[in-house]
């Protein structure tokens, strides 16, 4: 998969898409190799990070929820939930 900055994604690509969040502490570069080769051809992916939690969201052909599924499951995880969802 080839990166491409966010400006050069069509918007369309990231209309319906969901962003996904999960523990901050959860977020390392072994998840970040992971989603990274979770995102499917022909979609992109964004990341971002507080002092809480990190998001990430997956542009279309890709399912944000399903990339990250993937991606945890590879390193032996589940995806966590929302710690700001209580």
């Amino acid at each position: 998969m080839a990166a491409v900055h966010f400006a050069q994604v069509p918007g369309s690509a990231w209309e319906g898409t969901e962003t996904v969040y999960f523990p901050h502490s959860d977020l390392d570069g072994e998840l970040l190799n992971a989603i990274h080769q979770a995102v499917p051809d022909g979609a992109t992916y964004g990341v971002n990070h507080d002092f809480l939690r990190a998001w990430v969201t997956v542009s279309r052909p890709g399912n944000t929820r399903e990339v990250l599924r993937a991606a945890f499951a590879s390193l032996g995880r589940d995806l966590p939930g929302d710690p700001d969802d209580g």
